[in-house]
């Protein structure tokens, strides 16, 4: 699906890439027409289209092909009734982020953060599609450990709750519409982009003054590629910018780099109640990813 930007030539060899993977995890690949529309993917009713398509279809999971910034242009007209009923699989990230939160906060289904065709699921297809294959399995329990050599912990501690989070300048859009999730008592994950520290700074004070950051049970900070760099340059840290903003020490929290923009991501179910430990970096899930 296109529903943000359409593909641009530079992404065809990365979404083949990850057509190869998919297709070697024996599932077929369906691409929906796609008309460009200035930076958008279609105009708004044409991307709307391709979810019925999905929905009245024989298709089992969608994603978006590639990232953008007009996913919540169709948070309005998304049919979120006939996506409860339908019990499909969505799965993406960066600007996919306020349509997997939206469809979990007006239907309560399960939505997948995870890598697209263009961002890169292909690139790694033996990492990938370990993570994919939790998907093909109905019984399958949910547990991951993110890597001591790619992570940190910033405060250590234990604590459970409904996973839930993705880009965050994603979710600050999201904040005070209807569309944003109750996010208390929640393990959170944030990532970002082309996003400078000061930003990234900026939008965790918007999730502090919100109200958000002072109600979730967990944190875990996932790739931020630019600002992340940033950091590094200036000898700053992200236990530095959550200061800033008061952060309640006592919240187990985490940084990594497993999931994000370029990177190989672990598989994230926005929605799954689970169990959050930063001393060991895991996420075990506490109820069945499908439930009967």
């Amino acid at each position: 699906m296109s529903p943000s930007m359409a593909p641009q030539e530079k992404h065809l060899p990365t979404i083949e890439k990850s057509k190869n993977m998919l297709n070697q995890l024996g599932l077929n690949v369906f691409e929906s027409k796609v008309r460009q529309n200035y930076y958008m993917g279609g105009t708004i009713s044409e991307r709307i289209e391709q979810f019925n398509e999905f929905l009245d279809g024989n298709y089992k999971m969608a994603t978006p092909v590639v990232g953008g910034k007009s996913c919540n242009q169709l948070l309005e007209k998304l049919p979120y009734d006939k996506i409860r009923n339908s019990e499909k699989i969505f799965l993406g990230l960066s600007d996919f982020t306020s349509i997997l939160l939206a469809i979990y906060s007006q239907t309560g289904l399960t939505t997948y953060h995870f890598s697209d065709p263009a961002g890169g699921m292909g690139n790694n297809p033996e990492w990938s599609s370990k993570q994919l294959e939790i998907l093909l399995k109905p019984d399958a329990k949910y547990d991951i450990t993110f890597s001591k050599s790619l992570s940190h912990t910033i405060n250590p501690g234990s604590s459970d709750g409904i996973l839930l989070g993705g880009n965050l300048s994603a979710i600050c859009r999201l904040v005070g519409t209807k569309y944003c999730p109750d996010f208390k008592g929640a393990i959170l994950f944030l990532e970002a982009c082309n996003t400078s520290v000061g930003e990234v700074d900026a939008n965790i004070g918007q999730l502090k003054q919100a109200g958000i950051l002072d109600n979730i049970n967990g944190l875990i900070l996932g790739s931020f590629f630019q600002a992340d760099k940033e950091i590094e340059e200036m000898k700053y840290s992200f236990a530095q910018i959550l200061d800033n903003w008061d952060f309640n020490k006592k919240i187990p929290t985490l940084k990594t780099t497993m999931f994000g923009h370029f990177t190989d991501n672990v598989l994230l179910p926005e929605g799954l109640k689970v169990e959050f430990n930063s001393i060991d970096g895991t996420i075990k899930g506490l109820e069945p990813l499908f439930k009967d």
